[in-house]
């Protein structure tokens, strides 16, 4: 039987809305389930395995491989999609840094470019595993002593992404046990909120249907809380997927949510009863 086949047999079983792991008929991987089949409401069958050697690693859907058509206009990504940079593990005063300006304590999974002096964070699906790549200038005086400073950064933006993912979002690895999600714009805002609730960064500031749709599938009560320029947009995604949440709030602040003091992150959130 060919892969796909046990794939379809599988997928027959499912009804709209479900997903199932299962061992991975590409790679015969027998120590763990690394594949997961999700039957969406559209009747759509994607599946994907998570071992980054296997054949089957690249998400695909009955038919023929899946091309997300829906891609964030604010989303700056590679062409190339395949992060090659050589890293380091993050350096001490890169990561006092980020304490003293973000007051975020970075996690051991994030790593540091030396030839370009950028941070490295993986982009994280809902089941935590790594299905990107964000790279974040860093101020020019964090760079390694000794480096070229003319030569180090490569790209003008300040975050560049490298997914695979149909989705575009990136999970902070928490799991509160309510059903609350705070919708931000980047993965350092995400990892500042995960120290209260549940949240996902966009990777950009746009907000798509498909989005929407696979948070409520998780979540019931959905917090936007864009970067304060995009206050209008939060209000406009309030009323747009309205009907995909049980309860929808905008958690309007001065600053964006990564450079906001953690006390007021935690008033702001109790003030609108969700943690």
């Amino acid at each position: 039987m060919k892969p796909i086949d046990t794939v379809k047999l599988e997928a027959d079983m499912l009804q709209q809305g479900d997903r199932v792991r299962i061992h991975c008929p590409w790679c015969n991987a027998t120590d763990e389930k690394s594949m997961l089949i999700v039957k969406d409401y559209d009747n759509i069958t994607t599946y994907k395995c998570f071992r980054g050697t296997c054949p089957g690693r690249s998400t695909g859907r009955l038919g023929g491989l899946y091309v997300p058509t829906d891609i964030p206009k604010g989303m700056h990504r590679k062409k190339n999609k395949e992060f090659k940079d050589e890293t380091i593990e993050l350096p001490k005063h890169v990561a006092k840094w980020l304490k003293d300006k973000y007051q975020i304590l970075a996690p051991s999974t994030w790593t540091y470019i030396v030839s370009k002096n950028r941070l490295v964070m993986p982009i994280l699906n809902e089941f935590g595993y790594q299905v990107g790549t964000c790279t974040k200038k860093l101020p020019i005086e964090l760079a390694i002593e000794g480096l070229d400073v003319y030569d180090y950064d490569h790209s003008k933006k300040s975050m560049v992404y490298w997914t695979n993912d149909s989705l575009h979002m990136h999970y902070t690895d928490v799991s509160f046990p309510d059903k609350t999600v705070v919708i931000v714009e980047d993965i350092l805002s995400a990892e500042k909120m995960s120290y209260y609730t549940n949240n996902v960064a966009l990777l950009c500031s746009d907000m798509t249907h498909e989005q929407a749709k696979e948070l409520s599938k998780k979540y019931d009560t959905i917090v936007y809380a864009l970067d304060p320029d995009m206050n209008a947009k939060m209000i406009r995604y309030k009323d747009k997927y309205s009907l995909a949440f049980k309860n929808s709030y905008v958690l309007l602040l001065d600053r964006d949510p990564k450079d906001t003091d953690m006390d007021i992150l935690h008033s702001k959130l109790r003030l609108l009863g969700v943690i």
